[in-house]
């Protein structure tokens, strides 16, 4: 296991899309169904400052609105201008390296319509301080906050249940070398039979947990503080 842990790296994800079905506000889209499509790219060669992705598109050709459900694998990777991104809602699924490499990104906000998030998709975001994982997040890839080294505070939803046989994967926020507080709203507590954090996390790091689960938290969790 500790070679695993050594070893495990994001792999470069897609650029922005070379083939693309209409845009829409600069970024490029895919339809995927008939009312739906996927954000692939952006418009601007090097976007800048703070980016919304409406939970809608109308492709002007035709006047057809579509919902937008995904974000495609890469479309935002590298980035490095991009100062805040808002995801708005019909949002469920955000790809791998998504936005990977958005180094100047500070403030991230998913809505509760995210299930979800694939590996490396916000790995090296080194401006992002605080992220809040909704209670509609089941699904999490490996090393989703990879080396977001200024991160301080992570508030995880109801259905972060970190196990070997659940969907959250392995090393969620490795190289997260900044945290300071976790909260963790599942009743449910953890089993740590791979390793979520940095190991200095273990020892630096105060988890808030529900009151009632506190008990059952603090087996896996030693050295940090658990309360809510």
């Amino acid at each position: 296991m500790t070679a695993l842990v050594v070893w495990l790296t994001c792999a470069l994800g897609a650029s922005a899309a070379d083939t693309y079905d209409f845009t829409a506000s600069n970024l490029q889209y895919v339809i995927t169904g008939t009312n739906t499509a996927k954000v692939v790219g952006h418009v601007i060669a090097s976007p800048s400052g703070g980016y919304t992705i409406h939970g809608t598109a109308t492709n002007s050709a035709t006047g057809t609105e579509y919902r937008v459900t995904e974000i495609g694998k890469g479309a935002f990777q590298n980035c490095d201008k991009i100062t805040s991104i808002v995801i708005g809602e019909n949002v469920v699924t955000i790809g791998e390296n998504a936005f990977a490499g958005c180094s100047a990104m500070a403030r991230l906000t998913i809505p509760n319509t995210v299930t979800n998030i694939g590996s490396c998709a916000f790995e090296g975001c080194t401006s992002l301080t605080e992220v809040v994982i909704p209670n509609s997040v089941t699904s999490l890839g490996g090393l989703v906050f990879y080396n977001c080294s200024a991160l301080t505070s992570v508030d995880l939803g109801e259905n972060c249940r970190f196990k070997t046989s659940s969907s959250w994967s392995l090393n969620i926020f490795k190289g997260c070398t900044s945290l300071t507080d976790i909260t963790c709203r599942s009743v449910e507590a953890w089993e740590f039979d791979e390793p979520m954090f940095d190991e200095s996390t273990y020892t630096t790091a105060t988890l808030y947990v529900p009151t009632s689960s506190v008990a059952a938290y603090r087996p896996p969790i030693t050295g940090t503080s658990s309360q809510m």
